[in-house]
């Protein structure tokens, strides 16, 4: 019964998630660079990112006490393991920066002009964007996964995370969709592995923040507000 409670409480705030991506895709918040290259507002994308931290954080709240759900520091690491997670963050930082430039191409393209901000704006955007990134990994690769690993095999587990993962970028551009399928399945191999969250979130955030920073610094002129 408690199981299936905890599954219905993830489809619900899954599906809540799910139409505020719609809803912000709309509005043309629901990534950095949508439609043709535009650059979206950051404020935004602030709002969107902790709408989307209240919404994926319920199930972590309401059943945490009970069940870790891989949200917990790795318990199954050696150094082979930290080498090789090494490897993948490197890769990935390289796979950001090179896909970084192709999208200032595109905003170039397009001829979209520089947008002016201040530096308080980037940060706060970067700390929202970690905070969301960590809370989003803790739900997917966290409370999702471990929960599906109760009622499916490791195999099908996999797919399904795969497969609810994807589906919340049907708003993205198709090199993100395809995109989402390796890094999704490393990252659940990574917490199965580490019985942890942790290698999920670090390969989230180290690419997400290489390649929206590269991105930044050439598509924003800084103003000269301190605020």
């Amino acid at each position: 019964m408690k199981l299936f409670i905890i599954i219905l409480s993830l489809l619900i705030c899954y599906t809540a998630f799910f139409m505020l991506g719609f809803r912000a895709w709309k509005k043309g918040a629901n990534n950095l660079i949508h439609k043709q290259g535009e650059l979206a507002s950051l404020l935004l994308l602030n709002a969107k990112h902790c709408a989307s931290m209240l919404i994926l954080a319920i199930p972590f709240l309401l059943f945490y006490n009970s069940n870790s759900f891989f949200i917990a520091w790795p318990s199954n690491i050696s150094y082979s393991g930290i080498i090789l997670l090494m490897a993948f963050i490197f890769l990935l930082a390289i796979i950001a920066c090179k896909s970084s430039k192709s999208a200032s191409v595109q905003l170039t393209a397009f001829s979209i002009p520089a947008i002016s901000t201040s530096i308080s704006s980037i940060v706060a955007f970067f700390l929202i964007r970690i905070c969301f990134l960590v809370v989003y990994e803790c739900y997917f690769r966290g409370i999702v996964l471990a929960t599906t690993l109760q009622i499916a095999p490791v195999g099908w587990a996999i797919i399904i995370n795969l497969v609810l993962y994807v589906a919340v970028h049907v708003f993205s551009n198709k090199i993100e969709i395809l995109a989402c399928i390796p890094f999704g399945l490393l990252a659940c191999c990574f917490t199965i592995n580490w019985q942890s969250v942790v290698p999920a979130i670090l390969l989230h955030t180290i690419f997400a923040i290489v390649y929206e920073g590269c991105l930044l610094q050439k598509a924003i002129i800084f103003s000269p507000k301190i605020l």
